[in-house]
């Protein structure tokens, strides 16, 4: 029997920004299921450099000590998943996972390392001291080793605090993540990403294998997770939305998914109801990934509209098949979304596509099956 593998970390310790950087930056990395991507825009780059003038560097760096955790759970928990986890991670030469703190260590070391440049500005503040200084930045000096040597030295010498965990399991990495980010606007993807279940380890499966589409109908996929939410969306719609199963898509059914029993292969469920495996679905969104490039390629109109290939992915799951039918089921598909027509409340089929409440999936089960009766009239494989 197994011993309860409890998170414990020591003391948290204040170094310097040139300290964090030499003993962290090369050796840490942040892995998908408990870090937030790397998506600082310009401008919170900027304002970052900012606090850093202003010694106003707040908040924990917080690491796991790969070494220490594997050691503690090979004499604790041997079988716990987190063990072939970190060991994958020490393969890697890597010494420490990031679980805060992974866009702020990215800034300062492209930062130091002259990997960033600093936007041109008639002066910055900084401070020295207890008094403020000013110096200025062009396009001769935009990199951190030109800078003043007494700015250089100073953001050298700013602290931070850091934090290291060298005690955790599979489990607590997830509630450390969410711990650590209760004060902080965590949109609900990116807290389901952190659930440390197998349709989590399905999403971001799902989203790697498919990032070429993705990047089509997303202009930041990864930015907050938002292609992770919509692939989220396409299967909760496309396994449980019917012309006789009427419902709303909100957080809590994508938690429910996140949450349910997950199979690769068909299975029956307890009310005998067949279930697909992930596997068909799998199959389905490279499939969509495929039809939606050549439809880009071809300026098919409409193809691309993230709502346009969620409800042509559940067009393909329920008889559309061939990509002639999937082409004609888009060009159909535009001709009702810019239609004017309405239903009894003025509700348009544009409209409908905007959300995934209960009366605009109302409205798609209209119009879809329609869409997918027509085409496979006019078009049979």
């Amino acid at each position: 029997m197994s011993n309860p593998v409890y998170p414990i970390k020591k003391v948290p310790v204040v170094m310097s920004i040139k300290t964090l950087v030499a003993e962290f930056a090369d050796w840490t990395i942040a892995p998908g299921e408990f870090q937030r991507p790397l998506a600082w825009t310009k401008t919170d780059k900027e304002r970052y450099f900012n606090s850093i003038l202003m010694d106003r560097l707040e908040g924990s760096f917080v690491f796991v000590d790969l070494v220490s955790a594997i050691k503690k759970l090979q004499s604790l928990d041997p079988g716990n998943r987190a063990y072939d986890f970190f060991k994958s991670l020490r393969d890697k030469n890597r010494k420490y996972i990031i679980l805060d703190a992974n866009n702020r260590l990215n800034m300062l070391k492209s930062l130091i390392r002259d990997e960033w440049t600093i936007p041109n500005n008639d002066e910055y503040i900084y401070l020295f001291g207890d008094k403020v200084e000013t110096f200025k930045v062009t396009s001769a000096n935009n990199k951190f080793s030109k800078l003043p040597e007494e700015v250089k030295n100073e953001i050298l010498k700013r602290s931070v605090t850091v934090s290291e965990y060298t005690q955790i399991d599979y489990k607590g990495l997830s509630e450390v993540f969410l711990n650590v980010n209760s004060g902080q606007p965590l949109k609900a993807q990116e807290k389901r990403n952190a659930y440390g279940t197998e349709w989590a380890d399905y999403v971001r499966e799902l989203r790697n294998d498919n990032m070429p589409f993705l990047e089509m109908i997303h202009t930041t996929p990864m930015k907050r997770l938002n292609g992770d939410n919509w692939i989220a969306n396409v299967l909760c719609f496309a396994r449980g939305i019917t012309e006789n199963e009427i419902y709303s898509i909100e957080e809590i059914t994508k938690d429910a998914m996140y949450r349910s029993p997950f199979s690769r292969t068909d299975y029956i469920d307890e009310d005998g109801v067949l279930i697909k495996g992930t596997d068909y679905y799998s199959d389905k969104f490279a499939q969509l990934g495929r039809y939606i490039a050549t439809m880009q390629k071809q300026g098919t109109p409409g193809a691309t509209r993230p709502g346009t290939s969620l409800n042509l992915f559940w067009m393909m799951c329920n008889g559309i098949d061939t990509y002639e039918q999937a082409v004609n089921a888009v060009i159909l598909h535009e001709e009702i979304y810019n239609s004017r027509t309405t239903n009894e409340r003025g509700r348009t089929f544009k409209w409908a596509c905007g959300c995934l409440g209960m009366e605009n999936n109302a409205i798609r089960m209209i119009e879809l099956p329609f869409i997918v009766e027509e085409v496979l009239v006019k078009t049979p494989a």
